[in-house]
């Protein structure tokens, strides 16, 4: 394109040109027909002589309905209905709540094939990386190449290209995690939030946003169908489809005719442990070695990594704390170290307390490693796959785990909440929740909510073999606790009727919405003071503007990372006005004594209080 001087006759870079003045030639193409010349093409690119270009292969459109599976009734039923709704061309919502196994994915493809067939684009959200490969594998068999991966675990340039896929309208159908809502798509019909209930949609910091959430403000703007799906729906969602701002649909029968697995309680106060394992009872030990005999895998869920929750001083009880936080460490067996889970230091053991100077420690609490070094005790003769954040690290790890799982080549499956979600496990025939209160006592509004979707959804794991009914069992302490009641009697209505009147009488959502400021600094006085502040400014709008102030105060965590957290937290059923005040009164920093080492986040709707 630039000017140039002719080169010499002969040379690399006169063959290059006269080729290319011939036709337009790929880079392989031209290195194949001019040995050693790449040197000289990059040259002539950074010279201008050359322009270089990138095209990705346009494959055609390819749908593959020889792979679609026959619906059932009720998955037949719940498609009329979308389609009408897809027809009519405009935005609308819908909650498709289904029991674990009930078919709802296959509802998602039969959707989405006449979706791109009428010449649209479709969304598909899923709540974890670790769900990706297998919704790949079953979107494209039925699609074929035309679809494009996004997630955050995709090397750079991965993910540019799925990007430029997308940007350049080769794909019809675009799969990923959380921040695939900002895939760019043009002429999107569809979005499919799959699990539309995980904590995990939420991103837990700056920028915050809901994916979900997001998705519905997508369908808006694109006048195209939303449609969330999940076992145990958000109370928040199913909320919404009882007051008519979504549509229900419901599947309550599993595609193959079988019962979910009942989950049977344990009670840890009465029943007999196994010696030396105090968090098993003799009779989930019977059971274990009963599915282990009849060729069947086994899940064991416990939501902790790590060997022990902490160490702490024989003599003085005090826990080791994170240099760092102010949390104590997990010791992790497999590194001999003890791990902050909040900023990641690692510590080898302590020589001796900081507090008495006492050289004893003792391990407190369990974790999957501690979980998985016992039952190998107790079952030499097993195999063992342990699925946490530790132990699939690396990449291709979870795909090589699953496809362990897949194959019957382990016994024991020790998990943290990574197995509850959406996978389909064909041999597992029993699941046991070790130690159910573990998630109950976290200090959260939504602790009970997390905890019946937890068990619902991991017991769910169980049985999905043909002709296999699964068992599950949960260990507790607090059997009579609402969460487990119904979770035992597969009752989400139930659940829902509790855990909504609750709600209503202490106003929390979704009958009000919460606001939280965190303000921090490695000096907590400073942060202390902005906090202070800003709560003096705000506290005199409170009757004008109808909202309540909570706070300021510490964070339940006051330190994480050398950086001391204060936090304003806002309950109001108007947040409309509120949020226009904090609009307002944030830009003024000097009026709060914002300094520069200060940081500030607002989150509107925050998943966690802590």
């Amino acid at each position: 394109q630039a000017p140039v001087q002719m080169p010499r006759t002969g040379s690399k870079k006169a063959r290059l040109l006269e080729l290319l003045q011939a036709a337009p030639q790929t880079q392989e193409g031209l290195l194949l027909q001019v040995e050693k010349a790449e040197a000289t093409l990059r040259t002539l690119i950074k010279e201008g002589v050359l322009i270089s270009k990138t095209l990705v292969p346009n494959p055609p459109q390819e749908v593959h309905h020889d792979q679609f599976l026959t619906l059932n009734p009720e998955q037949s039923g719940a498609l009329v209905v979308l389609e009408e709704a897809r027809l009519n061309g405009r935005f609308q919502a819908f909650l498709l709540k289904g029991v674990t196994g009930s078919g709802k994915t296959e509802v998602y493809l039969h959707l989405a094939r006449s979706v791109i067939e009428a010449g649209r684009q479709v969304l598909v959200l899923l709540p974890e990386i670790s769900l990706t490969p297998q919704a790949i594998a079953r979107f494209e068999a039925r699609f074929g190449q035309r679809l494009a991966v996004l997630h955050s675990q995709m090397s750079e340039g991965r993910r540019a290209q799925e990007w430029l896929k997308i940007k350049k309208g080769r794909v019809d159908l675009v799969i990923g995690a959380r921040s695939a809502i900002f895939a760019p798509l043009e002429n999107i019909g569809l979005i499919l939030v799959d699990e539309e209930h995980d904590g995990s949609y939420k991103q837990q910091e700056t920028p915050f946003y809901h994916a979900r959430d997001l998705s519905l403000k997508l369908g808006v703007e694109h006048q195209a169908l939303v449609l969330l799906g999940s076992a145990t729906p958000s109370v928040e969602s199913y909320h919404n489809a009882q007051t008519g701002k979504y549509k229900l649909l419901e599947l309550h029968q599993r595609v193959d005719g079988s019962l979910p697995p009942k989950l049977q309680i344990l009670g840890l106060k009465d029943l007999p442990r196994v010696k030396g394992v105090f968090y098993l009872t003799s009779l989930l030990y019977q059971k274990l070695q009963d599915n282990l005999a009849a060729g069947r895998q086994a899940i064991l869920f416990l939501n902790r990594r790590g060997y022990a929750a902490c160490l702490s001083c024989k003599a003085c009880e005090t826990p080791v704390l994170c240099s760092h936080c102010s949390i104590a460490m997990t010791w992790h067996q497999t590194k001999n170290q003890l791990i902050c889970h909040h900023c990641g230091e690692q510590e080898f053991y302590p020589r001796k307390c900081k507090t008495c100077g006492e050289t004893k420690f003792s391990l407190e609490g369990i974790g999957t490693q501690r979980v998985e070094r016992d039952l190998k005790v107790l079952f030499p003769e097993a195999r063992f796959l342990r699925m946490d954040k530790d132990s699939l690290g690396r990449r291709g790890s979870l795909e090589e785990a699953m496809g362990k799982i897949d194959r019957q080549e382990v016994d024991f499956i020790i998990g943290t909440q990574l197995i509850a979600k959406g996978h389909d496990f064909m041999h597992v025939g029993l699941v046991a929740i070790l130690f159910a209160d573990m998630s109950l006592n976290i200090p959260d509004f939504r602790s009970s909510e997390r905890s019946y979707q937890l068990f619902a959804q991991v017991s769910g794991r169980a049985g999905r073999g043909e002709g296999d009914f699964g068992e599950a069992y949960l260990q507790t302490y607090n059997p009579t606790h609402h969460a487990i009641e119904t979770a035992v009697n597969q009752d989400y209505t139930q659940f829902f009727a509790l855990e909504e009147r609750l709600r209503q009488e202490l106003k929390f959502p979704p009958f009000s919405r919460f606001i939280q400021i965190r303000l921090s600094d490695p000096k907590e006085e400073r942060a202390q003071e902005a906090a202070q502040a800003l709560g003096d400014i705000l506290r005199d709008y409170q009757r004008q503007l109808g909202f309540e102030l909570i706070g300021p105060k510490q964070s339940e965590i006051l330190k994480i990372a050398d950086r001391y957290y204060w936090t304003l937290l806002f309950r109001t059923e108007r947040p409309g006005s509120l949020k226009a005040l904090l609009a307002r009164v944030l830009l003024d920093k000097k009026a709060y004594h914002l300094k520069g080492s200060t940081r500030l986040s607002l989150d509107v709707d925050p998943y966690l209080l802590l």
